[in-house]
């Protein structure tokens, strides 16, 4: 009997005595769940600019590696032909608009004798149509000066935007024809980042409370901007765009 009693008494002291209770949340319990996956960041634009007229390079002021500024010079070609050819443009267009005008006096001097009906319906229609010619023979040379002009401008090869120099494909005394690449830019703001993605990736992006690209230069924000609308039919993904929210990793 005093077993028991000691028994029952040691038990309800145990239960008695207070325990030290700390609680946490379940999502550190667990740890933050983290999802990468490979991603390139893409420069908005990448371009090879290239000759427009046929000429000779005389000049190629930039290196690979140097930073030009929007309009700034990346080649020079011998301009003297297409000057040349402008002369000769606006020459035409001077003897043509000397033509024209004598045109227009010698309708404005047959309306008036056909008030006196001195000169036939005939000679009026004549003088009527020779003025009409000399203004669409004056609207061609104007084209022709325009043209010439337009090909007097692409003798100086310029940047499109601010960019970094990737590559010279020319070098000074080289004979280019148009289309002929001379220079490739790099384009250093506006990059944005491509991911290809297969669909659950693609809800667990979406589905992100936040977005980082990790590169060697650091961590950067970024925010979702579109999903492409087609399917690699061999990998089975999607492309994603994503946007720089500050600053923008290199590309």
């Amino acid at each position: 009997m005093l077993g028991l009693l000691g028994s029952m008494f040691w038990t309800s002291a145990t239960l008695a005595a207070p325990v030290s209770v700390r609680t946490l949340p379940l999502g550190k319990l667990l740890g933050e769940p983290r999802f990468s996956a490979p991603a390139t960041v893409m420069s908005r634009n990448q371009p090879q600019v290239a000759a427009e007229i046929d000429a000779r390079v005389i000049a190629l002021p930039i290196e690979v590696g140097d930073r030009v500024s929007a309009d700034a010079t990346l080649a020079r070609l011998d301009c003297r032909s297409h000057e040349s050819r402008l002369a000769v443009a606006r020459a035409e267009l001077r003897v043509t608009l000397a033509q024209m005008n004598y045109a227009r006096g010698q309708l404005t001097r047959a309306r008036n004798l056909k008030k006196n009906n001195s000169i036939s319906d005939e000679l009026l229609d004549q003088r009527r149509t020779d003025l009409e010619t000399r203004q669409a023979e004056a609207d061609a040379r104007r084209e022709a000066v325009n043209q010439a002009a337009i090909d007097v401008g692409h003798c100086e090869i310029r940047a499109p935007f601010d960019a970094v120099v990737t590559e010279r494909l020319v070098s000074v005394g080289t004979f280019v024809s148009r289309g002929t690449a001379i220079a490739g830019l790099l384009e250093m703001v506006g990059q944005e980042i491509s991911a290809s993605l297969r669909q659950n990736e693609i809800t667990r992006l979406q589905e992100a409370e936040e977005l980082v690209f990790e590169a060697a230069s650091g961590r950067f924000p970024v925010r979702l901007r579109a999903l492409l609308p087609a399917l690699d039919t061999l990998a089975r993904t999607r492309e994603a765009r994503l946007a720089f929210v500050n600053e923008a990793a290199l590309p």
